[in-house]
């Protein structure tokens, strides 16, 4: 049986044998040279010239101060006129009397009476019909809407205006009116008084705005990177090459004019273009042949020793007079050691080649072995039992009196059983036991 903690079993570290260091066994040596003339074309080539970084001068070079013309403004004088708005009315004063009316006269004609005829007795006269006569006083007060006006503030700017707000007038008139028993008889206006109103005025400005007109110069430089003119030359060797003209930048300067009224641009003109041309820069490149000389080639048979891992993984063996889960080291892990031949190139002493040619192991690899005990311990525990046990009665003590009657007996003392204690020191071995009696 495998036990479940040898699944983690921790494999010591392989040994190392010294290796043997590497030695050349065998070398070849081989040189050739070969001579090629070379040519004497020229060829150009131009890579143009290309704008760069621009930067930017401005200065002042005149500044002035001027008015602007006046175009609209709104007509001066009366705009609205002065109108009536509500009405009020206000009673001052009211009488009422009462004065008769004369009714018209109607002459009776006379009669002589005939004798012997009673004379007929003539109506009594009515009593005169009163009027009610009603005068009233009263007055109507007009509200006089002020009119409006336009005027002109010369210390004002064009553009801004305010307004000042006018005052109502008013027009009282008093009327005295007569009423003769509930009909108007006549109304007449007895007086008529007038507050003037004061017109609403709206002031605008006429004063000319002031235009600060400054002029500046604005210089804007660029830079004109130099080209490059690339020439062949039978003078130099390929790869090698000169600087014949080294390249000069030119520029580019424009000149603008530049009119701003209170600091805001509002015209702008190219005035003048002066141009310095860049120098090109020119190299030489060369196209002569060099004599090519083949390198120096050698080759070495070379050894070379290396380690072969070893496993690391180990070899579990059981054994069944070791205490289980206990473990030995039976065997160390040691790595091994393989030799291997390699042809490696050298040209003008640089590696330019490493081939394997044979490989011979010298030294196979060792690995470990590990012993696991799997011998089982017995499971000891100890504990302590106490018992009590009874002790009997003992048989009664028998004692003489001569001062009793032959024959009679007395009970001095009833006899009691007794208790003793015993304690086990009680020790488990997997499931059997063993007792010990300590006392």
């Amino acid at each position: 049986v495998t036990p479940e903690e040898d699944e983690n079993v921790e494999v010591p570290e392989a040994e190392k044998p010294i290796l043997p260091p590497t030695e050349v066994v065998d070398s070849e040596t081989e040189e050739t040279t070969e001579s090629v003339e070379g040519s004497t074309e020229e060829v150009v080539e131009e890579v143009p010239a290309t704008d760069g970084e621009s930067s930017e001068n401005t200065e002042i070079i005149d500044e002035d101060i001027i008015e602007k013309p006046v175009t609209e403004l709104p007509t001066e004088g009366e705009t609205a006129p002065e109108t009536e708005g509500g009405t009020s009315e206000d009673v001052v004063g009211e009488e009422t009397v009462e004065t008769p009316t004369t009714p018209p006269v109607t002459e009776t004609p006379s009669t002589e009476v005939p004798e012997g005829e009673e004379e007929t007795e003539q109506p009594a006269e009515e009593e005169p019909v009163k009027d009610i006569v009603t005068t009233r006083t009263y007055k109507i007060t007009i509200t006089l809407n002020p009119a409006s006006e336009v005027r002109y503030d010369p210390t004002l700017p064009v553009g801004q205006s305010y307004v000042v707000e006018g005052v109502a007038g008013s027009r009282v008139e008093t009327y005295k009116e007569v009423t003769v028993n509930g009909v108007i008889a006549s109304t007449d206006l007895i007086d008529t008084q007038v507050t003037a109103s004061t017109p609403t005025i709206t002031y605008y400005g006429s004063k000319p705005e002031e235009i600060k007109v400054t002029t500046k110069q604005r210089t804007v430089t660029t830079t004109i990177n130099f080209g490059t003119t690339t020439k062949r030359t039978n003078d130099l060797y390929e790869g090698e090459t000169r600087v014949v003209t080294e390249g000069i930048n030119g520029s580019r300067t424009e000149t603008y004019k530049q009119t701003f009224h209170n600091d805001k641009l509002v015209d702008e003109v190219l005035i003048d273009t002066q141009v310095k041309d860049p120098v090109n820069k020119v190299i030489e490149v060369g196209t002569k042949k060099r004599e090519e000389v083949k390198p120096e080639v050698r080759i070495d048979t070379i050894q070379e020793s290396s380690y072969i891992k070893a496993p690391t993984d180990a070899i579990i063996e059981y054994d069944n007079t070791l205490a289980k889960g206990e473990r030995k080291v039976k065997r160390n892990a040691k790595d091994g050691v393989k030799i291997t031949t390699i042809k490696v190139t050298y040209e003008n002493n640089i590696e330019v080649n490493r081939e394997v040619v044979n490989e011979t192991v010298q030294t196979a690899p060792v690995q470990a072995i590990i012993v696991v005990g799997t011998k089982e311990t017995p499971e000891t525990t100890e504990h302590m039992v106490t018992e009590s046990v009874t002790i009997p009665v003992p048989d009664a003590i028998i004692k003489y009196d001569n001062t009793l009657e032959v024959g009679k007996t007395i009970t001095e003392r009833e006899g009691q059983t007794g208790t003793k204690q015993i304690i086990y020191n009680v020790t488990k071995i997997v499931s059997s036991y063993s007792v010990n009696i300590l006392d």
